[in-house]
């Protein structure tokens, strides 16, 4: 069981579920892929550097998305949060013989919008500026940056003004300053920085690590469609050939549990599916750049035997208009992902009635649902050769 603080709001845990900014590996990604040509090529390899955007993108209806909407229970009811990259663009770099990638930088000039649509939660309306490039360090953190958090309309008495992320090292280690306008609050390591939004009772030191875990967020989203290239790319040939592929999830039993029974009017099942199916929408009986994907998961359960917070999911994943240029001559992967190259063709990954449930152990033998999260819209992911 993890012994790491864990935060009484579930959208700042599910923000803070990994400790760094990192992509996933995706070392699958430099063993094939179509682009010009289909998927399954064997052939081709990653480039060192790509640069990334993260922007709005083109739904099946051929309407502009405004970003993601994230609902979460609170105070008795349910709060929205609506997340638009404006865009949000940087690079990435990538071990071409491990074909291991991460986050390198985040452009200054980038910055995302964040809507309190319910004015229920201590954050309100802001906007979210990278003010100095953002470098990330080997430890897979930043070292190097500045991040501004504009407090548009914000309840509590914290009211409009700028609140502004200092990559640092404070007395106890790397971490960073925290300035309300141009007066420096303090200086807190990562591990304090990340739970100012509980420990804290000082709304800029809660907006500033709020709007932090928002960033965070966004790229837990990149870190999502790097697995489902990895997928696409790893079953090319199935799902070309008989159009889904399908898994089975974790299974409470093996962990010595019983499925949560304590949601009303919803039946958790032992061991649960997921299945990625291809959307053929050239027409061409080819899986490849303009196509679309469905990813589904009935009651997908994922157990971290090290933590006693686990995540159950359930819900769809669109995943339009599908990019893999391949430069033949130098047999590299030059642009990758989801987006719409000619608008209004749908291009972008959507949620639709997904949803994020929390598990615990809450008494021996017998897991629990304790939280639920919702997420619906999305947005485009882009990988290009700079």
């Amino acid at each position: 069981m993890s012994q790491e603080h864990k935060s009484n709001n579930i959208f700042i845990r599910y923000l803070g579920l990994t400790a760094v900014i990192i992509f996933s590996v995706i070392s699958v990604l430099g063993t094939g892929g179509g682009g010009d040509g289909d998927a399954g090529d064997t052939s081709v390899d990653l480039l060192p550097t790509y640069d990334f955007n993260i922007s709005r993108g083109i739904d099946s209806s051929g309407d502009v998305s405004n970003g993601i909407t994230v609902s979460v229970p609170q105070n008795g009811s349910t709060a929205f949060l609506r997340v638009d990259p404006n865009p949000v663009v940087g690079t990435f770099q990538c071990d071409t013989v491990s074909g291991e990638c991460g986050l390198a930088t985040i452009d200054s000039g980038t910055f995302l919008d964040v809507f309190d649509e319910t004015t229920t939660l201590v954050v309100g309306n802001l906007r979210i500026q990278i003010l100095d490039q953002v470098i990330i360090g080997i430890s897979g953190l930043p070292v190097i940056g500045r991040i501004q958090i504009e407090s548009v309309a914000a309840p509590d008495g914290l009211g409009a003004g700028f609140i502004t992320v200092e990559m640092a090292t404070c007395t106890g280690g790397a971490g960073v300053n925290i300035y309300q306008d141009t007066v420096l609050i303090g200086c807190f390591t990562w591990n304090d920085f990340e739970q100012l939004f509980d420990t804290s009772t000082n709304p800029a030191e809660q907006l500033a690590a709020f709007g932090f875990q928002v960033v965070e967020f966004l790229f837990e989203q990149v870190d999502f469609v790097t697995e489902i290239l990895g997928l696409i790319d790893e079953n090319a040939t199935d799902l070309q050939q008989a159009g889904s592929i399908e898994e089975m999830c974790d299974a409470f039993s093996t962990a010595g549990l019983t499925a949560p029974t304590n949601i009303i009017g919803r039946t958790v099942p032992d061991q649960g599916m997921r299945s990625l199916s291809w959307i053929d929408s050239n027409s061409d009986s080819n899986l490849g750049p303009g196509d679309g994907f469905v990813g589904t998961l009935n009651q997908c359960w994922f157990n971290d035997p090290t933590d006693d917070v686990d995540e159950l999911l359930n819900g769809v994943g669109n995943f339009l208009g599908y990019v893999e240029n391949i430069d033949q001559n130098r047999e590299v992967i030059t642009a990758l992902g989801f987006t719409s190259v000619t608008p209004p063709t749908p291009g972008g990954v959507f949620y639709t009635d997904f949803t994020i449930s929390e598990t615990e152990e809450t008494t021996p033998g017998t897991a629990e649902i304790t939280d639920v999260i919702g997420l619906e819209g999305g947005v485009s992911i882009m990988f290009t050769e700079p």
